[in-house]
């Protein structure tokens, strides 16, 4: 006997333990929203979502839901009408083939849930690094959390698997690595003049590769359903700069092709993985932007926003993060004379 819920309801059912859960939700519970497609967990088409995490139903054996909370397409809606994600597709005529859209639609509803953590944290900028040398060296970020939806975080917030989505609170300065002293691992190549809304830009193309094949790593920081990356992936990018004041004005980077990722037989278990985690797009786009200060004067190059997409063929939560910078201070450290 399994017990779970299903879109709300509680459901006792007497079915073969290795029995996946697209043939229970089909055949014995009478949902028809995911389909089969191609049994491997490649298509996409039987996404549901597992505890508010899409996974795909034709390779989830119904021994391991005991006690889960699973939702379908027809669980995003009210009263056998269809949910607004569902309505909005429609309304735009988003669909492709027809087959695989509900499971297009079950992963957005999860990608628009998991972007529900504003948060505000007071950014300091190092330019050498941090003093006591616990940081990376060179330009530093150093990230301070104030609040998370409008209020002071808790203990509780840190270990909160929204949390994963959470700026780390110590990076490298994004165009750090244009600096003499970082750029091993890349290479430039000068593409001459923009074009369009870049007309007056000068364009510079990057390209790092990974020093080794990428692993999924459970969170360095121990947060439960948090996954992280044992070595940057291989990425392309390029550099806009000012052609009158050869200011930065954005980096935009993204993969250099699709990556694999492959899991644990430890991971396969406890978290019901697949084999193979592809990895589709990560994009990300940081913005620069002069800031002046006064007395004494002086002007530097700051982040004004850094947008990230991350998508992921597989059981991670694909997802779309901003960053906005405001209110910039300087701290004068050492003495001067005023008059």
């Amino acid at each position: 006997m399994i017990s779970l819920t299903i879109n709300g309801v509680a459901y006792q059912l007497e079915v073969e333990p290795d029995t996946p859960l697209l043939y229970v939700l089909r055949n014995d519970i009478g949902l028809n929203g995911a389909k089969f497609g191609c049994g491997l967990g490649q298509c996409g088409a039987c996404t549901v979502l597992l505890d508010d995490k899409p996974v795909y139903a034709c390779l989830l054996p119904i021994a391991a839901l005991q006690g889960r909370k699973v939702r379908t397409l027809e669980g995003l809606g009210k009263d056998g009408k269809p949910g607004p994600l569902s309505q909005a597709f429609e309304a735009e005529q988003a669909a492709q083939c027809g087959y695989c859209i509900a499971g297009m639609i079950v992963r957005a509803q999860a990608l628009l849930e998991a972007n529900n953590r504003p948060t505000e944290a007071e950014l300091r900028v190092e330019p050498e690094g941090l003093s006591d040398g616990s940081g990376p060296p060179g330009p530093t970020f150093f990230r301070q959390l104030l609040k998370i939806n409008g209020r002071e975080p808790r203990e509780k917030d840190k270990k909160d698997r929204s949390a994963c989505l959470d700026p780390n609170p110590l990076t490298p300065e994004p165009i750090a690595f244009l600096l003499p002293s970082r750029r091993e691992g890349y290479t430039f190549t000068a593409k001459g003049s923009g074009k369009g809304k870049d007309a007056r830009t000068l364009l510079i193309e990057y390209e790092r590769r990974a020093s080794k094949k990428p692993e999924l790593i459970e969170d360095p920081r121990g947060r439960e359903d948090c996954f992280d990356l044992s070595t940057p992936l291989s990425v392309k990018g390029r550099v806009v700069i000012d052609k009158d004041s050869y200011d930065v004005l954005r980096v935009e980077e993204h993969l250099a092709g699709l990556e694999e990722l492959r899991t644990t037989r430890t991971q396969q278990r406890k978290y019901n993985f697949s084999p193979w985690i592809t990895v589709d797009r990560i994009d990300v786009t940081t913005r620069y932007k002069i800031v002046s200060f006064k007395d004494p004067d002086e002007t530097f190059l700051l982040p004004e926003s850094i947008d990230t997409l991350e998508m992921y063929r597989g059981e991670l939560l694909s997802h779309r993060t901003r960053q906005e910078f405001t209110n910039y201070r300087r701290f004068v450290t050492g003495g001067r004379l005023v008059k």
